[in-house]
């Protein structure tokens, strides 16, 4: 399977971003669609609804008091009957509309349709466009009627301004709407009165902030999806990222720890032999000296096993504590005089800076030496120089603050944070490393250090050296 995620898990990671993409966007299309049908709908409801209520209020005008006939103005028959008439449509026809109240007996609707020649004086009276201003009497207060009652369904519906209506000479022709352009809504021509026969369009200019205002929940929850499936595939992406450099750096910590395994032992060994060999045991000073150079290298052998052990332990439990009332101060004496020997076969120079005050933490003696080791050994091991350690220690506030600086190479600020992390060896220019090292030390000092509640930090820059500084929490 590494063939396979390693070839095409961007690919088909940017395919399922585009496609869910796609598929938000149709969705969203369709939906803006739906709502607009179901917006413009509602609209030619309304005026619809309008022009009928319109209607019967201008009935009071004509002087229509039939008890029967009003509420059969507000019944759906007469709107199909009128829609229907207005409808109707032939070529040299002429439509009229009258009304007789007889308020004794009935009231008489009257539908007719003239068929004139082409030649005649109807046939020169076409088609005239009102506004509302040049609709003369009753009508002009009609219309007014009719477009407040527009306007007042029209903010229930949501939309309080953007809409205008335009006032059509009543003709034989069939009422038709216009295809709307940019967002625009016009609606069909309906008469409003009894008196006067013209017609009354809606137009509105624009329905987009409408419906887009009407699905900002689903767009909402559209791009937060869209934001969601990205950053899960961004999660995923570093994941298998970082797993795959973890996975290279075992590797590599692999092959780097066998040569440290190899070196103390082989030290040892050879350490052994010569003792056997020049028959050492009657010249008792060189003696010791091979001596304590195998204890030393058992010792670091000692701390390599530890790392590797450690590192199938589980984390909460990888550390386990002895704690105790610790000097800080005593521990780095101890440390620096079991280096002596090392210290000078690599012909540096340790400065240790000691506080009046005592250092006391509550920690464990064991594990806190190892993280002076540590630390210690990597600037030998790192120096390009003649090295120069300083080592301090003070009592500051409620803290012990403890400095390892050291005149080395120095760390890019990039690294800094990075530095402390599992198997993590700054990148050399080239594919070895001249230093041979498992990428373990720093993160076991950051991890026992964090143990015992405190924090290690460094500065440091390229060709100005390394400052390891550590805080500790001072026993009460």
């Amino acid at each position: 399977m590494k063939w396979l995620s390693a070839k095409y898990a961007y690919p088909l990671v940017i395919i399922s971003v585009l496609v869910s993409i796609l598929l938000q966007v149709t969705w969203l299309r369709q939906l803006f669609t739906a709502q607009r049908a179901q917006a413009e709908q509602q609209i030619e409801q309304i005026v619809i609804n309008a022009a009928r209520d319109n209607m019967y209020h201008s009935a009071k005008h004509v002087g229509i008091t039939d008890t029967t006939l009003n509420p059969f103005l507000l019944g759906p028959e007469w709107g199909l009957i009128r829609r229907g008439f207005d409808g109707l449509k032939a070529p040299n026809m002429y439509k009229s509309f009258e009304l007789a109240d007889n308020s004794e007996d009935s009231t008489l609707i009257a539908f007719r349709f003239v068929f004139y020649h082409p030649k005649s004086t109807i046939a020169r009276q076409k088609r005239r466009r009102y506004s509302s201003g040049l609709v003369p009497g009753f009508d002009s207060i009609s219309v007014v009627h009719m477009h407040r009652l527009v306007s007042e369904q029209m903010a229930k519906m949501g939309i309080e301004k953007g809409f205008r209506y335009v006032l059509h000479d009543y003709t034989g022709t069939t009422p038709e709407k216009p295809a709307p352009a940019g967002g625009k809504y016009v609606s069909g021509r309906y008469t409003y009165n009894l008196d006067y026969l013209h017609q009354y369009q809606l137009i509105v200019e624009s329905l987009n902030g409408y419906l887009w205002y009407q699905m900002r929940y689903h767009v909402i929850s559209a791009v937060l999806l869209l934001l969601l499936t990205c950053a899960a595939f961004l999660f995923i992406i570093k994941l298998m990222r970082n797993q795959r450099l973890y996975a290279d750096a075992r590797v590599a910590f692999t092959s780097n720890m066998t040569h440290e395994l190899k070196t103390p032992i082989a030290t040892v060994s050879l350490a052994l032999e010569s003792i056997t060999r020049y028959n050492l045991v009657q010249q008792p000073q060189q003696l010791e000296e091979y001596l304590a150079i195998g204890r030393h290298e058992l010792q670091r052998l000692n701390l390599m096993i530890e790392k590797v052990l450690n590192l199938s332990r589980e984390e909460d439990a990888a550390y386990p504590m002895n704690t105790m009332l610790y000097d800080v101060q005593t521990g780095l004496q101890d440390v620096v005089r079991s280096m002596e020997l090392q210290l000078a076969n690599a012909g540096a120079v340790c400065r240790l800076s000691l506080s009046p005050e005592p250092c006391f933490v509550n920690g464990d003696p064991v594990h806190l030496t190892n993280v002076f080791y540590n630390l210690m050994e990597n600037a030998i091991k790192y120096a390009v120089q003649p090295l120069e350690l300083e080592i301090s220690c003070a009592l500051v506030h409620d803290k012990v603050e403890l400095h390892f600086k050291d005149n080395g190479p120095g760390i890019d600020r990039l690294y800094h944070d990075k530095i402390f992390d599992r198997f993590f060896r700054v990148p050399v220019s080239g594919d070895t490393h001249d230093v041979k090292g498992s990428g373990l030390g720093l993160n076991y000092v950051r991890n026992i250090i964090e143990h015992h509640q405190g924090t290690v930090t460094l500065k440091s820059e390229p060709g100005k050296g390394s400052d390891f500084i550590i805080y500790l929490p001072a026993a009460v």
